[in-house]
């Protein structure tokens, strides 16, 4: 049941201000009545949150080093915490294929809570591995929901990424500065230095 609340989603729009607003799909998250506060504030509106250059960077890592020792594409999918109103992010089941992958956004065969999406949570993006795509032709690759949606270019010398919104069924590519927060180089270093795999693949 909460995955089925998680795959309710989101509506993407644009305000008057330019920015992305995000209104969360119904049912409404089932809460006590100590939680009232949190059920209502689960149905409110809200700007789209910007995902940590950090968190992006790391899972972009991941996507690399993954394709460089299978030559196999992966997908993460990206919800939106209705509560905390920032990103989380799931390894779905998915059958992993050197062009592109397919998933299972119901995590069937997942029987672990903590690895499967909560009823607070909405399905509102997609990280994946997409090699040999151009830029251009990205677009017809993204999933059929609102969200923010990333693909990886492993082929490049430097893999890229694109990023794309699709909000009210059209989609467009849009700057990492417009989605991603500012580079904590500091905190990036961390990363990097603590993930032995990535530093391997780039000896």
């Amino acid at each position: 049941m909460a995955t089925t609340h998680a795959n309710a989603g989101i509506a993407l729009a644009v305000d008057p201000q330019r920015t992305f607003r995000v209104q969360p799909r119904h049912p409404r998250i089932v809460a006590s009545a100590s939680a009232a506060a949190d059920s209502k504030r689960s149905l409110e509106s809200f700007p789209l949150p910007r995902l940590s250059a950090v968190r992006f960077d790391r899972l972009a890592a991941s996507l690399a080093v993954f394709w460089s020792r299978r030559r196999r594409c992966l997908v993460v999918l990206l919800y939106l915490d209705l509560i905390r109103r920032d990103w989380v992010t799931f390894v779905p089941p998915q059958f992993c294929g050197p062009d592109d992958a397919r998933w299972n956004t119901r995590f069937d065969g997942v029987e672990d809570p903590g690895r499967r999406p909560g009823a607070h949570l909405r399905l509102a993006g997609s990280l994946r591995c997409l090699p040999g795509v151009a830029s251009k032709d990205v677009l017809a690759h993204v999933p059929p929901f609102d969200g923010l949606h990333i693909t990886l270019d492993p082929l490049r010398s430097r893999p890229g990424a694109t990023f794309i919104i699709r909000a009210q069924g059209e989609q467009s590519i849009v700057a990492d500065s417009a989605v991603l927060t500012d580079c904590d180089y500091e905190g990036l270093l961390g990363v990097l230095l603590t993930n032995p795999y990535w530093l391997i693949d780039q000896l």
